[in-house]
């Protein structure tokens, strides 16, 4: 077990879940999520933790990390969005990680070095995907190499294996069901 950015790291390779969590996926018809559509080769251009507690969290422009309502962040004219349920080993330390990162400012830098393959990033700042990545990793659920966390992008976290489609508004969803065995 470690420190990092004083959040408690445990990190397990176990197959044994004792939870799931959800994920919420979302884009907008808007420039701004185009234009990270675009530069992620992505369908996605947000991803948020469903707290079933506080509704949804997610770190957003100008908020930052912050808890809204599922209906709030859904309630878009023109929004599409897709739930993936994911197995985790406890999905309360999950959830209690993404709480602790509330107020939490937004990672502007992360974003530009992203859309310019630079490597910007500031510890104490979240984008979307990285929060969501680290929330992973801290709870002993590493999705990714822990060095790259920040290179994370919503398609990237739509990927990864063993999940379940729970609910989508989008009937040419691009998902499919990989497992491993």
């Amino acid at each position: 077990m470690l420190l990092e950015n004083n959040v408690e790291v445990s990190v397990t390779h176990e197959k044994r879940s004792s939870g799931s969590v959800k994920l919420l996926f979302t884009s907008l018809f808007n420039f701004s999520s185009y234009v990270i559509r675009a530069f992620t080769w992505s369908q996605w251009s947000h991803v948020a933790l469903i707290d079933p507690e506080l509704g949804v969290i997610e770190a957003v422009p100008i908020y930052g990390v912050r808890a809204s309502t599922l209906e709030r962040v859904l309630n878009h004219n023109r929004l599409k969005y897709a739930i993936l349920e994911v197995p985790v080993v406890d999905s309360d330390k999950l959830i209690n990680i993404a709480r602790s990162f509330l107020g939490a400012q937004y990672d502007w830098k992360a974003i530009f070095g992203l859309l310019l393959h630079g490597d910007w990033q500031e510890d104490s700042k979240w984008d979307c995907a990285e929060l969501v990545a680290y929330c992973f990793y801290a709870a002993g659920n590493p999705l990714f190499n822990p060095k790259f966390t920040h290179r994370v992008t919503p398609q990237m976290l739509f990927q990864i294996p063993n999940t379940t489609l729970v609910e989508t508004n989008m009937e040419d969803i691009q998902y499919e069901e990989n497992l491993i065995l």
